[in-house]
């Protein structure tokens, strides 16, 4: 554990770096509340192993007194956009201590003062987000992004990562999955260890069009199961199991979910009163055409758990959510709840991705050299065609052969003005505002469709 204090830390505050982070912090998040005021909010039941299961993952800790304050999780991860490499830092586990947060709505002076703190340490951590982990993308002229998922609702979450530079790029999905029955196909097994080469070959190629794609102990963390026909592997999906405990769920939904269906043969197989039990699913596959592949898999995950709930999460506009949410198959909880959204918050580190301004004003006065364009008018001087009046003078043919030379030297002249035209359009397009190669690559990256994981949600 790295401990040290900054100019920008206020006295009597300490600031602890560590790595899976540490008794206090887990017993931190383990008293948080997760989730949006006014709608789900819960706590997370396993969080000291779930911290465990995902690589690379430090902490910055706020403390006084070897009190914990505030904490902030970062997971270091190189991450795909197709055939390209990035060092990405994920952000997750934002938490200020329950006591720098608003107590009675009635003490307004306690509750400014409080606010105030949690202001102070929400910027702190921020400080200490570009202090720490951004600092050694600079000092090594590398490129990199920091991202985290905000549900869309959540207005003070996207305000926070506004307030430290945090953009939304991308719509992610989440889709509920349930079955009262659910059912076992004989197809879908473990994955041993003689399958996972193949599996992983499968991923990327499924993965190969989407962006931020990475592989984190897939293996490791849950079940991972496939769908094996003839001795070949044509699907598979991992399962996380989840406990949450519901803290509120206010609505018509929350009184469905709390109040009323866990009391109902049937629907009683789904919910527990104030406690949220499901499989996280991710990593899911499926060779070309075999897209029913994938609720059964999941029928069969809950099945074999004896979990009647899923979860799987994935970009609005990916082949996987689409497929899902067409194919009628996500059963009854979906057709209540619908779908929760979440926006992918990007914060790109060491690149230029500003928009190119038109500082180049005199390609601007060069379109006024298309007011050259006015020259047209200059085929008023075919107006000099009025010469044809002369025409009222023709006695003979002479007359008949001077308007011919008047009509070349009117078509030669339309053909100089056109040449001159057509050289003014190369010379504007040469003066063209200088592309920002970094922001178009940028910007094929996130038309991509996101990789989202189960373990970054849950």
């Amino acid at each position: 554990m790295k401990s040290y204090n900054s100019q920008s830390v206020p006295s009597g505050l300490q600031v602890k770096v560590s790595k899976h982070g540490s008794p206090r912090i887990a017993q931190l998040l383990k008293n948080t509340v997760f989730g949006t005021e006014g709608k789900l909010q819960y706590r997370q039941r396993e969080i000291a192993e779930r911290m465990r299961t995902q690589a690379n993952l430090q902490f910055i800790e706020i403390l006084k007194a070897q009190r914990v304050l505030g904490t902030v999780g970062m997971a270091r991860r190189p991450v795909y956009h197709g055939d390209d490499y990035m060092n990405t830092l994920y952000v997750r586990y934002l938490s200020i201590a329950r006591q720098f947060k608003r107590k009675t709505a009635n003490e307004n002076r306690k509750r400014v003062r409080s606010t105030a703190k949690k202001g102070m340490l929400r910027e702190l951590i921020g400080n200490e987000i570009t202090h720490h982990f951004e600092a050694p993308f600079h000092e090594k002229d590398m490129k990199g992004a920091f991202y985290a998922y905000v549900e869309s609702a959540n207005s003070n979450s996207r305000n926070l990562c506004s307030s430290m530079g945090f953009r939304p790029t991308r719509k992610v999905e989440t889709l509920l999955f349930s079955r009262f029955n659910p059912k076992q196909n004989k197809n879908i097994l473990n994955a041993g260890l003689n399958a996972q080469d193949e599996i992983k070959k499968q991923l990327k190629e499924f993965y190969k069009d989407y962006s931020f794609y990475f592989e984190d102990r897939i293996f490791n963390t849950g079940f991972y199961l496939i769908y094996q026909k003839q001795g070949e592997i044509i699907g598979g999906i991992r399962a996380v199991p989840v406990h949450w405990q519901l803290v509120d769920y206010p609505g018509f939904e929350g009184w469905l979910m709390r109040d009323f269906l866990p009391y109902l043969p049937f629907t009683n197989r789904l919910f527990e009163p104030n406690s949220f039990k499901f499989l996280a699913f991710d990593y899911a596959w499926h060779k070309k055409e075999k897209e029913h592949l994938i609720p059964e898999l999941m029928s069969h995950c809950c099945s074999l758990f004896g979990i009647n709930v899923g979860m799987i999460w994935g970009d609005t506009h990916s082949e996987l959510i689409t497929n899902l949410k067409a194919s009628a198959q996500l059963g009854f909880l979906h057709s209540v709840v619908g779908s929760v959204y979440a926006d992918l918050m990007l914060r790109p580190i060491n690149m230029d991705l500003t928009e190119p301004s038109d500082s180049g004003d005199s390609g601007d006065s060069g379109d006024s050299g298309d007011s050259g364009d006015s020259g047209d008018s200059g085929d008023s001087g075919d107006s000099g065609d009025s010469g044809d009046s002369g025409d009222s003078g023709d006695s003979g043919d002479s007359g008949d052969s001077g308007e011919e030379a008047d009509q070349d030297e009117s078509k030669d002249q339309e053909s100089k003005q056109i040449s001159k035209l057509e050289e003014s359009e190369e010379s504007e397009v040469e003066t063209t505002i200088p592309v920002n190669e970094e922001l178009e690559h940028w910007k094929k990256i996130m038309a991509r469709p996101v990789f989202v994981s189960a373990l970054d949600m849950t």
